[in-house]
């Protein structure tokens, strides 16, 4: 696919929009009807949690790998972004998906790729949507271009009541999901040597609150259940191909899966006092109690990380180990404020077949650290390429359809307003 045919889809949902004659008003359930339906279950509670290993402190140390190990393992980052633009006869969505890898791969068949393909390499295999439209009226017609649907992913047709958060969230996943399709489509008849590591920004399988919490409304409802799904195909797929997925959440902030196992709250209350808090505030506290951490070796390179936790979820058949892992800094005398915290998360099939590890060290921990401590980083770093490469990809089409909204005089959101004076202000208009 031509950029060139990218920038003309994107300034074609504007002129649609400025042919309409009848703008409707967006519904003002759309605002916060589906908060609950989006929000993890990892944030609400609605999980079951077993501790899998027990230690006498909340945080343990864990050895991370070295750059040697990275001689033979290919590392695969996965990530995705949203945006939108308002008018008054639609809302339009725009939607990236961004693949990057540590090193070409073998046979040279994916070290990098997009969708869509602004930077002019393609993910092989992916041809999906990636404008979403939500009509406002009934003459905002979509003429069957495939680089737009109007649908949700259970094929549901959106209506001017559909959340926007909701669909943002929708056509995010989508392209994530198909990505990891195409690629474990890719790898089953490509040969790689070494490792496979594949890293989902975000949780390994997509539970919110449309799937455990009653009252949902039902579009909501199935079309999670649709990426759920899909997801946990193409989870098992990779698996099959050889390749170890492990999801990576850095938005942890409300999760509360530590003190849901009974051994593990008896552990944490005994160290600080107090079990109901949210995970990341027990991380931080723990971090900073030296008798709540292990001491860090002045040796070699180790993070800290919690007891591994089995996850399941009422009525589903997804089970996942996670494990939260704190990339101390300083290195020996860790602030809290300073050090990063993430959750990573691996099948429990694969971590059970596996022994347990990735090689010589402990997984899931070890899916995280590969790709940043062992190459001198504090974060992911091909997960963080993934981001800058997405992100980019959906501003750059925004902005091409905020300014033709401009140049049409098609009246579009208050925030998008900014953003057309911010570049003329940059260009000196």
């Amino acid at each position: 696919m031509k950029v060139s045919h990218i920038v003309n889809v994107a300034k074609k949902m504007i002129r649609k929009a400025s042919a309409s004659n009848s703008p409707g008003l967006p519904s003002i359930l759309r605002l916060d009807m589906a908060l609950p339906a989006r929000t993890p279950s990892e944030d609400m509670g609605d999980t079951r949690v077993e501790a899998l290993e027990l230690y006498p402190r909340v945080l343990h140390t864990v050895r991370a790998p070295g750059i040697s190990d990275l001689k033979n393992t290919i590392v695969l980052g996965i990530d995705s972004s949203s945006r939108i633009v308002d008018t008054p006869s639609a809302t339009i969505i725009v939607a990236s998906v961004s693949v990057t890898s540590n090193k070409p791969l073998h046979n040279g068949f994916l070290s990098s790729g997009d969708w869509p393909p602004l930077y002019e390499r393609s993910i092989p295999g992916l041809r999906e949507p990636f404008i979403t439209v939500i009509p406002h009226s009934d003459d905002y017609v979509i003429d069957g271009d495939d680089s737009v649907t109007n649908r949700n992913p259970a094929g549901i047709e959106y209506t001017e009541d559909y959340n926007l958060f909701q669909a943002m969230d929708e056509a995010r996943v989508r392209l994530e999901n198909k990505a990891l399709l195409a690629l474990a489509d890719t790898l089953s008849s490509h040969k790689t040597r070494g490792e496979l590591v594949v890293l989902v920004d975000g949780p390994l399988y997509l539970v919110t609150g449309a799937l455990t919490r009653p009252g949902i409304p039902q579009e909501y409802r199935t079309a999670w259940m649709h990426l759920y799904r899909e997801r946990l195909k193409a989870v098992s797929m990779l698996e099959e191909a050889g390749a170890r997925v492990y999801g990576v959440v850095k938005r942890i902030e409300m999760a509360r899966l530590l003190h849901r196992d009974p051994t593990l709250e008896g552990l944490i209350r005994r160290c600080l006092g107090e079990s109901r808090y949210t995970d990341k505030l027990v991380l931080y506290k723990s971090l900073e109690k030296p008798a709540c951490r292990k001491p860090i070796p002045p040796n070699g390179m180790y993070a800290l990380a919690s007891p591994p936790l089995k996850v399941e979820y009422q009525g589903l058949e997804a089970e996942k180990v996670a494990q939260y892992v704190v990339i101390p800094q300083p290195r020996w005398a860790p602030n809290s404020h300073a050090s990063r915290y993430y959750r990573v998360e691996e099948s429990y099939s694969s971590w059970e077949e596996r022994g347990r590890r990735w090689n010589a060290y402990k997984s899931p921990a070890a899916g995280l650290l590969l790709d940043s401590v062992a190459r001198g980083s504090l974060e992911p770093l091909t997960i963080a390429c993934s981001d800058r490469r997405a992100k980019s990809i959906t501003a750059y089409l925004k902005q091409v359809m905020i300014t033709e909204a401009a140049r049409r005089n098609v009246p579009i959101s208050y925030s998008n307003e900014l953003e057309v004076y911010q570049a003329w202000a940059r260009v000196g208009a």
